[in-house]
């Protein structure tokens, strides 16, 4: 009688534990939730994927960047972000999403948003379908309209679409491109280090007196035998780069891009870039290079600490 009873009260018990747990998603994912409850957004390709280009100065006041959905049930990509300095007293505010790879463009079509949010604040919010995009890697470019002019920006949002669905970009070697060298190309490597088991290499990349936008780069990364590797480097809006060359042409030449950590093992390396034309696929490279040196993780000094003991004994 008393195992009965139990029964019944863990039964009487279970929807509200249901309610709690589906509450608890809920919140975690409320976003998410409710772009695939209400009707979700999808990309529609668009003619013209060479004529967006980089204007105006535009700040993302906080940015939740969400990571590729791809399951049997759901594919796509989440965004939310906030304005800096959006003005609306006149009510012409207009946000617009696009998405590009090397050879296509597509734009955000139904992008809905979410019932909390405060209508004065100008608020990027979607969860867009990926399933009709072509196979590539995307970038994302936000468009905002307002009282104070237009601005648009490619901004650092990578992802691939392969045949399962959308996944993280990490950068893998490809054939190389041949290039003549050129002294008019600069670049810079700001960071270059391993974190949480990947290579994390970001900087800029302008060519003078040229319209970065027309152009896709490469990384040649060389070891200390000479053995190199091409890595495909999507370039996105960096407003620090006008003022560096006085020139609005330049703005598109940031990069941040992540490599398998297997790909290079702790050592000093050479990097030197490659521009390649959109229009003419003519391709350059520069006649700089950059001395890099790659340390290990504490875990490879360990290692190599422990081997080192065992071969003095």
């Amino acid at each position: 009688m008393d195992f009965l009873k139990k029964n019944v009260k863990m039964a009487k018990g279970l929807p509200f534990a249901i309610f709690f747990i589906l509450y608890a998603i809920y919140i975690l994912n409320a976003d998410m939730v409710y772009f695939m409850l209400s009707g979700k957004s999808y990309l529609e390709k668009i003619p013209g994927g060479n004529l967006l280009f980089p204007r105006d100065t535009l700040q993302m006041l906080s940015v939740v960047d969400h990571p590729p959905v791809n399951n049997p049930f759901e594919e796509g990509k989440g965004f939310r972000g906030e304005f800096v300095g959006f003005e609306n007293k006149k009510g012409y505010t207009k946000v617009c999403v696009f998405f590009r790879s090397t050879d296509a463009l597509f734009e955000l079509i139904e992008n809905r948003r979410s019932f909390w949010e405060r209508s004065e604040k100008s608020v990027v919010n979607f969860f867009a379908s990926t399933t009709g995009l072509e196979k590539g890697i995307f970038q994302m470019g936000l468009y905002l309209s307002d009282d104070k002019g237009k601005r648009f920006a490619w901004i650092n949002s990578f992802f691939e679409k392969v045949n399962s669905g959308p996944v993280e970009y990490f950068a893998r070697p490809i054939a190389p491109v041949r290039a003549k060298t050129s002294e008019d190309l600069e670049f810079d490597i700001e960071n270059f280090d391993r974190k949480y088991k990947k290579i994390v290499c970001e900087g800029w990349i302008v060519l003078e007196n040229a319209n970065m936008n027309d152009f896709n780069a490469y990384l040649l990364i060389k070891d200390s035998r000479g053995v190199s590797k091409t890595f495909y480097t999507p370039l996105y809006a960096r407003m620090d780069l006008i003022s560096k060359y006085n020139d609005r042409r330049a703005a598109n030449g940031g990069f941040r891009i992540k490599i398998p950590q297997d790909e290079f093992p702790p050592g000093n390396y050479t990097v030197s870039v490659i521009l390649q034309s959109r229009k003419t696929d003519e391709a350059i490279e520069s006649a700089q290079n950059k001395k890099m040196n790659l340390r290990p993780t504490i875990r490879e000094f360990s290692t190599r600490i422990r081997q080192h003991r065992r071969s003095q004994h």
